[in-house]
């Protein structure tokens, strides 16, 4: 829990960043009072997308040695590739340190790199929705601070993303987003032998959901 609060306090540093920079953009014309967000919204623009999320782990065993909400930090890159499909590509970092089932520190983080594509469907005035999927292909490092498994395991692997939210536009270059995306990874770990002893190697299963909000600037 410890470990969620401080990532609320980088989230914060993170997306105010994006906010920041936002506010230096002068030539940005504000939101319609009324009509479709597809009569002024661009859709041939390429936009970037400071992501902060709570990552909700389906796994009881990842769940048991770390939290139930690990924090997840993304930047997502968005471009039109025809009318209402835009590609987009998206790099995270998830973390977090827990208890191993011997009571030994632990660390856990996993970094996803995603590529696929979303569909926009124009819900109301300055809002779209979108669902979407993706290609994933993620890095999970491990450090278990004990003398009797590995204590440092890393793995790539590939996986699957779903995705839904909305785009929320204050202006033509700056927008609000709620999402909720699923993550779809496994990765097998072989069996191997440590200080002459057997060790049993395990499946880790990071399939997830999360739950989050970002900021974004069309340029």
């Amino acid at each position: 829990m410890k470990n969620f609060i401080k990532s609320l306090f980088l989230a914060a540093v993170f997306l105010q960043g994006a906010t920041v920079s936002a506010a230096c953009i002068t030539s940005c014309e504000p939101a319609p009072v009324s009509g479709c967000c597809e009569d002024w919204h661009e859709f041939d623009s390429l936009n970037f997308v400071a992501r902060y999320s709570a990552f909700f782990p389906l796994s009881d065993r990842v769940t048991h040695i770390y939290d139930h909400a690990l924090p997840c930090l993304e930047l997502e890159a968005n471009v039109n590739v025809c009318d209402n499909l835009l590609g987009f590509f998206s790099a995270g970092y998830i973390w977090d340190n827990g208890a191993s089932v011997l009571g030994n520190r632990t660390e856990l983080s996993l970094v996803p790199l995603t590529l696929g594509a979303k569909y926009l469907l124009c819900w109301s005035d300055c809002v779209d929705l979108y669902v979407g999927t993706g290609l994933v292909y993620s890095f999970l490092s491990t450090h278990d601070h004990s003398d009797f498994v590995k204590q440092h395991r890393h793995k790539g692997a590939f996986g699957g993303a779903a995705k839904t939210g909305f785009y929320y536009y204050f202006s033509d270059c700056l927008f609000f987003e709620g999402f909720l995306d699923y993550l779809y990874q496994r990765y097998s770990f072989s069996d191997y032998l440590h200080d002459g002893g057997f060790v049993e190697g395990a499946n880790v299963n990071m399939s997830g959901i999360k739950l989050g909000f970002g900021v974004g600037l069309y340029f």
